[in-house]
């Protein structure tokens, strides 16, 4: 008599394997999914970050521009903000802003500051150029493109950065900005802020 087989058969064993194989791709496709989505996660909340604190920052300027300690002595004309000469072009669509103001906590010689914030459209990049010392006649359209990058363009990139005067609104600035991601385009964010500013020639 032929005896009982016992264990598994070689069908048994070969669609088990299968079928563990199964489970196992299922897991490392899901473990790879998850780790995916952490990644883009992590890009895009660097992203927003970025362009939040580089958003406060020109806002924090702008606030700032025409302050000077000695402002009641008339020693603070020079520093108020006209948009005829501190933003470039003026109008709707301007990517270039001069502010200046006085640095009461800055060492001395470094009190007045001026600095020129700009967008260069075609690289994608912002830059800010500082100087200290009181305020001078030099055309905006010479200062803009200038100075050292707020960003660094290899994580990311800034497509778009606008300021205008709002019709209702002229003591105030509208600040656009538009960032994307530089390795992933397709992670973007923008932020709007409205800043008022508390010392300007009215009319200019």
């Amino acid at each position: 008599m032929l005896s009982k087989q016992s264990g598994f058969s070689l069908i048994e064993t070969l669609v088990a394997l299968v079928a563990g194989l199964l489970v196992v791709a299922a897991a490392l496709a899901l473990l790879s999914s998850s780790m995916a989505a952490a990644n883009s996660t992590l890009m895009l909340s660097r992203l927003n970050q970025e362009l939040q604190a580089v958003t406060d920052i020109i806002s924090r300027d702008i606030q700032r521009t025409g302050y000077h300690s000695e402002a009641a002595l008339g020693l603070g004309n020079d520093y108020l903000f006209a948009s005829q000469q501190d933003l470039y072009p003026e109008g709707v669509n301007s990517h270039c802003i001069r502010v200046k103001f006085w640095d009461p906590h800055a060492s001395s010689g470094q009190q007045s500051v001026v600095k020129v914030y700009s967008h260069d459209a075609q690289l994608q990049t912002l830059r800010v150029r500082t100087d200290y010392g009181p305020p001078t006649n030099i055309p905006l359209s010479t200062l803009c493109a200038t100075g050292q990058r707020l960003v660094s363009d290899d994580e990311i990139r800034i497509p778009s950065f606008t300021l205008f005067t709002p019709d209702d609104a002229p003591s105030a600035l509208t600040l656009r900005i538009a960032a994307v991601h530089a390795r992933r385009p397709q992670f973007s964010a923008e932020l709007a802020r409205f800043i008022y500013l508390r010392n300007h020639q009215a009319g200019l």
